[in-house]
């Protein structure tokens, strides 16, 4: 009874719920202020292309905020921050994101930048993409909802992965 019932009932701590349930405690700190959902409205979009496109906007909305096309060499820490996901990237592809606006953006976020956030989206996507964006009032709560299909094979992006090095 000792050896063979003790391996029997070792449960392993790295369960995907466990996963989940820490990376969306890890990324609840990151002082995310606001909801993004990313539309490509595409069919057939590779997950590596939608990374490109995510690449872009990211780099874009550094350009806007700081209004000069090269961004390289600004700081990691001061460029745009954001934690995104991939969902459904066998039928209907798109991105939910969690994005550091409050503090980096130089005033609240405005209409105007929301209208611009979406135009830039739509140069991303040459036309097709649609934004949606939204206070993050809950940041855990938007974190658990964008990670419900992290089970399955999920992507997970951070901005500063597209930053030089």
């Amino acid at each position: 009874m000792p050896a063979q019932s003790q391996d029997t009932n070792w449960t392993n701590i790295y369960t995907p719920l466990r996963i989940r349930a820490a990376f969306v405690d890890w990324q609840s700190a990151g002082g995310w202020s606001h909801a993004i959902t990313l539309n490509i409205n595409r069919r057939g979009v590779s997950v590596q292309r939608a990374t490109s496109m995510i690449s872009l906007f990211c780099r874009r909305m550094d350009e806007y905020r700081f209004k000069r096309r090269d961004v390289s060499k600004i700081p990691s820490d001061e460029r745009f921050s954001a934690v995104a996901l991939i969902e459904h990237p066998e039928s209907n592809i798109h991105v939910h994101m969690a994005a550091k606006l409050d503090g980096w953006l130089e005033a609240p976020v405005s209409d105007s930048d929301k209208r611009q956030f979406e135009k830039i989206w739509r140069q991303c996507t040459r036309g097709s993409g649609a934004l949606h964006f939204e206070d993050t009032l809950n940041p855990k709560g938007w974190l658990t909802y964008i990670t419900k299909d992290f089970y399955k094979s999920m992507s997970w992006i951070l901005a500063s992965d597209f930053h030089p090095r």
